[in-house]
Parts: structure tokens; sequence; C-alpha cells
């Protein structure tokens, strides 16, 4: 077994480093080596691991303390799972650290170019609409301006939104009990991570539907 590092060592920081200092380094050691970024990487878990353990100690003032005055021997931790806090999920990691930072669902706009699917009432944001038009080198050069038309959307007549066929009614997810979401276990050596996605089996809709509407093939949703 490989011999234990200094706290201070592992986040990379000095020993007079403030909390701040302390934070940013850990965010930085987080996000490369967090297990639901690195599957199947047990180097990875083991390096999130140890930076976590030091974490742990250098954010609080009276382990810290307590290190700097006895080593390892004045903070009588067992790190035997990943660490005395909860960081089981990338989300509860990040709720953590970046919560002064971000909001909400925009935390993981930023580091995974998406969202986390949840269950909303109420009208959302639809998708972007992407077309083609083609323009002459002129209008591309100087500028233009034109007018398109633009195919809406509006809620199928024949389901009325449900996606369904004429006389049925879309049914829960029996995976996700209908959250959108489903959590995954994964194991490496004696740590367990465990994670949270979109539903496989719904797409993180919350629903199945059996058969399809004619009308919108499903989607709720016919042109105008």
């Amino acid at each position: 077994m490989s011999q234990k590092r200094d706290y201070y060592e592992v986040l990379g920081v000095s020993k007079d480093a403030s909390e701040t200092e302390i934070k940013k380094a850990f965010r930085k050691l987080a996000m490369e080596y967090h297990p639901d970024r690195n599957p199947d990487n047990p180097e990875a878990a083991e390096k999130f691991k140890e930076a976590t353990e030091a974490y742990d100690i250098l954010s609080n003032s009276e382990k810290r303390n307590s290190y700097d005055r006895f080593g390892f021997a004045g903070v009588h931790s067992d790190f035997s799972s990943v660490n005395s806090r909860d960081f089981s999920t990338i989300s509860d990691l990040f709720s953590s650290l970046f919560r002064d930072d971000f909001v909400g669902d925009d935390l993981f706009s930023q580091f995974f170019g998406g969202r986390r699917r949840s269950r909303q009432s109420g009208p959302q944001r639809g998708s972007d609409l992407l077309m083609n038009y083609q323009i002459t080198f002129i209008e591309a050069l100087y500028g233009t301006k034109k007018v398109v038309e633009v195919p809406i959307k509006k809620e199928c007549e024949t389901c009325k939104g449900t996606g369904a066929h004429e006389g049925t009614q879309p049914k829960q997810c029996d995976r996700c009990q209908g959250s959108g979401v489903e959590t995954v276990t994964r194991e490496m050596g004696f740590t367990r991570y465990i994670s949270q996605q979109g539903c496989s089996k719904c797409q993180g809709s919350g629903e199945i539907v059996d058969k399809p509407c004619k009308n919108c093939k499903g989607s709720g949703r016919s042109k105008e």
C-alpha cells in the first residue's frame, strides 16, 4: 500500500492557504476525477477519494487545526468510503461546492452542456428551430433581410396532446415510477458510487405510450 500523502500536497496548496484557495483547488480535482466523469477508472476513483479526504479535513477549521498540530493522528477519520460527506453523486458534489456560483440546472449546463431532467408543471421552453435558407454571396457580404415561413406545431386534436391512440392514455413508467430519472449504482473496489440520469425507458418523460396516436405518431403535436 502506498504511503499516505500530506493533505496540502494532495490539493496542491501551501500550508497557509486560505479557505477559498483550498476550495478552488478541490473544485479542480473533483471536476477531473469524479467517478461520474471517469466510469470504470479505479485510478481516478482513488484520486478523487484522496482529494475528498484532504478537502474534508482542510475545509473544516477544527479538523485543520488538529491536523496541523498532530498530523494524521490528530484527525481520527475513517475514510473507508469516499468521505464523511455525501459526494456519492456529482450532483451532490456540485451542489455543495458551486452553490454560490450557480443556480439550479445552470450548474449542469456549465459543466455538461445540458440540464438534469425534472418533472415540471406549466409551459416549458421548446427546442431551438434550425432552418436552411439560401442567400446570394452579395447578401452574405452586405447583409439582408428575408421573410421566412416558420412551421408551427400545435397540440394534436386527435389525442389532445397525450401522444396516445384515441381512447387510450399514457401509463406511468414502471422503471422510474413517473419521475423521469433513474438511479445507477456502480461499485469500484470497496467504494459504491450512485448517480442519476434520465430514464432510459421513457426518455425522461415519466410516461410510456404503448399505442401511439396515428395522427401525430406519438409526439402529441401536429402541424397547423
